[in-house]
């Protein structure tokens, strides 16, 4: 594999721009590595540990300081666990883990026996659905509860309507260096992204990482069948990479008795604008306060 950043100023800038992020976290945090079987893991604690544990889970080439931007509500309310997937834009190993296997779900399990969790709430984003997906697969003892936001893992992804929306334009910025057309893949992904750290952090994952193009295993009906904790699944009505209709039957046939809801007018990613965002840590919370 080729290493995850092309050269030193994209580490260096992705350092600081979540350094950033990490500075819009209030309240105290902790920060803990954890060596596992797949290499060193970076996991951002924060909250009481004697409050319910919460592990979250970042999407594709982000982190924890960027995922905690998004759902930010959840600091000081849990007791947040927060890892850095290996291979992508945060602190742990940048050797990555093959998605087409469990792998993921074994190096989740032994960042929670490092941890001494024996059991969790999970709230996984995009890529961290995947990973919350493989964990229930292996141990579905371990998760009291889940929230998947846009997650990876139930439907595969559309590679035609990726490449008319995404990679196309993707290949064409790259060629070319053209604003208007990293600004079409912008719009592709994210409901609306006024927030520049945001913009930038993208820009970097894009132009100065490589990414793992490697499909992710899909979860079998097999596979889920033990799982009966509470589950609440959030697609985007416009997400072009999981198709919120095929993602909703998906769940209906693998987790039955999920709760299933379609964020209207969002983009894979959500808005960011304050009111929204707010709105979007409150269902996830109101969940959880249920579950």
């Amino acid at each position: 594999m080729k290493p995850l950043y092309k050269n030193e100023a994209t580490r260096v800038r992705t350092r600081e721009l979540t350094d950033h992020f990490r500075s819009l976290i209030h309240g105290p945090t902790r920060d803990r590595t954890i060596e596992t079987s797949h290499g060193r893991t970076y996991v951002l604690e924060a909250g009481d540990p004697a409050l319910r544990t919460v592990v979250v889970l970042h999407g594709g080439m982000t982190n924890h300081a960027f995922i905690l931007f998004f759902l930010r509500e959840l600091v000081g309310r849990y007791h947040i666990v927060c890892p850095d997937l290996p291979g992508h834009a945060g602190l742990s190993t940048e050797q990555r883990i093959d998605p087409r296997g469990d792998d993921y779900g074994h190096w989740m399990l032994e960042v929670l026996d490092g941890l001494d969790v024996a059991s969790a709430d999970f709230v996984g984003t995009s890529y961290g659905g995947f990973v919350t997906n493989r964990v229930i697969a292996l141990a579905p003892q371990r998760v009291r509860s889940a929230v998947l936001l846009v997650p990876a893992g139930i439907v595969g992804m559309p590679m035609l309507k990726l490449m008319r929306h995404m990679v196309v334009w993707q290949l064409l910025y790259a060629v070319t260096g053209a604003e208007s057309f990293f600004r079409r893949i912008m719009d592709a992904l994210f409901t609306d992204y006024e927030v520049d750290e945001v913009t930038e952090f993208f820009r970097l994952a894009l132009t100065g990482m490589n990414i793992d193009t490697r499909p992710m295993k899909t979860s079998s009906l097999a596979e889920c069948e033990a799982f009966e904790a509470p589950m609440l699944v959030i697609g985007a009505e416009e997400d072009v990479i999981f198709d919120p209709v095929q993602l909703g039957a998906r769940v209906s046939e693998l987790y039955p008795h999920a709760k299933y809801e379609v964020l209207a007018g969002s983009k894979h990613s959500p808005s960011l604008r304050e009111p929204e965002l707010l709105a979007l840590n409150a269902r996830v919370i109101a969940f959880l306060e249920q579950a």
